[in-house]
C-alpha cells in the first residue's frame, strides 16, 4: 500500500479504538485470539494485509518513541515537560500511548532508597545504653 498521511492517521485512529492491541490494562490484552481478531478487523477495514499493518505500526511506534525521547531531553534542558512541540504529523495522534512508554524505574533505582541505605541492624535508641548509666 502507498501510505499517505491521511491513510496513516486513519490507521492510527482505528488502532486506537482497539485497546486489546496496545493497552496492557485491557482484560483481553494477553489473549492472542482477541489480538488476531482485532488485526483481522483492521485488515478488512483498511484493505491491507495484517503483516503490512503490523510492520507499519512498528515503524510508527519507533518514530513515536524517538519523538518522545526528544521531548524528554528538551524537558530536562528547559525544565518544563510541555516545552517540546513535535513537527511530526502523527505525534499527536499517537499521544494516547504516552503512558505506555513511560520508563519503569531501573533495578538500581528500586534498590537505592532511604530505607535500604540504613540496614535494620541498628538497634532502637531505647535499647542503647545511656551515657549516664555506662560510666
Amino acid at each position: 500500500m502507498n501510505w499517505t498521511e491521511e491513510s496513516i492517521l486513519r490507521f492510527i485512529g482505528v488502532y486506537k479504538e482497539r485497546p486489546v492491541l496496545w493497552d496492557a490494562n485491557d482484560p483481553n490484552y494477553k489473549l492472542t485470539a482477541k489480538k488476531i481478531d482485532a488485526w483481522s478487523e483492521l485488515s478488512k477495514m483498511l484493505n491491507v494485509a495484517v503483516p503490512e499493518l503490523k510492520r507499519k505500526m512498528n515503524s510508527l511506534l519507533a518514530s513515536y518513541r524517538r519523538e518522545r525521547q526528544k521531548a524528554k531531553l528538551e524537558a530536562v534542558r528547559l525544565g518544563t515537560e510541555d516545552a517540546y512541540e513535535s513537527s511530526w504529523f502523527a505525534y499527536k495522534s499517537l499521544d494516547f500511548l504516552r503512558d505506555k512508554y513511560q520508563p519503569r524505574p531501573s533495578k538500581h533505582e528500586q534498590e537505592v532508597s532511604p530505607i535500604n541505605l540504613f540496614p535494620a541492624v541498628l538497634a532502637p535508641l531505647s535499647l542503647l545504653p545511656s551515657a549516664t548509666s555506662a560510666c
